[in-house]
């Protein structure tokens, strides 16, 4: 490692012997003070090393976030997309399941209802029927008086005309 800052260890001594310490004290505390001074400072590259591993340990974390996102939203999107097919065949079934409900039901009240047009078909035409053979005999007990009132009426005619000289 470089020193960050130049310590002028010779002005230092000179500074010292200026106030009476003997040169090889002076000396031995200049470079006692240079180390103290300089032990542990960080350069310009040291500070530069530092950010660029820095710098690629973020970019690397941020690739591997990046990929768990990724897989993460691939995950939920399949799991979506899984759910959201699973209900379309569910609710393709349920609606299958109600089309029959109702065709059957249909079916049935056509059924019920042919049945009951049947039956009141059946009903007039017995009504019908009834109204018929009633007319009929009516017809037949007016054509019964009918036949009496001309036997009746011919037989007054004949006692009129015998009792006609």
């Amino acid at each position: 490692m470089t020193p960050a800052h130049a310590f002028d260890t010779l002005a230092y001594a000179r500074k010292l012997k200026a106030v009476g310490v003997d040169e090889a004290q002076a000396e031995a505390h200049a470079e006692a003070v240079r180390d103290a001074v300089t032990e542990g400072v960080a350069t310009k590259a040291d500070l530069d090393n530092g950010h660029t591993a820095l710098r690629t340990d973020l970019e690397n974390q941020i690739s591997a976030l990046r990929t768990d996102l990724e897989n993460q939203i691939s995950t939920l999107r399949t799991d979506l997309e899984n759910q959201i097919s699973a209900l379309r065949k569910d609710l393709e079934n349920q609606i299958s399941t109600l089309r029959k409900d109702l065709e059957n039901q249909i079916s049935t009240l056509r059924t019920d209802l042919e049945n009951q047009i049947s039956a009141l078909k059946k009903d007039l035409e017995n009504q019908i029927s009834a109204l018929r053979l009633e007319v009929k005999a009516q017809i037949a007990a007016t054509e019964k008086r009918q036949t009496l009132t001309v036997v009746t009426v011919g037989g007054l005619v004949v006692a009129a005309v015998k009792l006609i000289p």
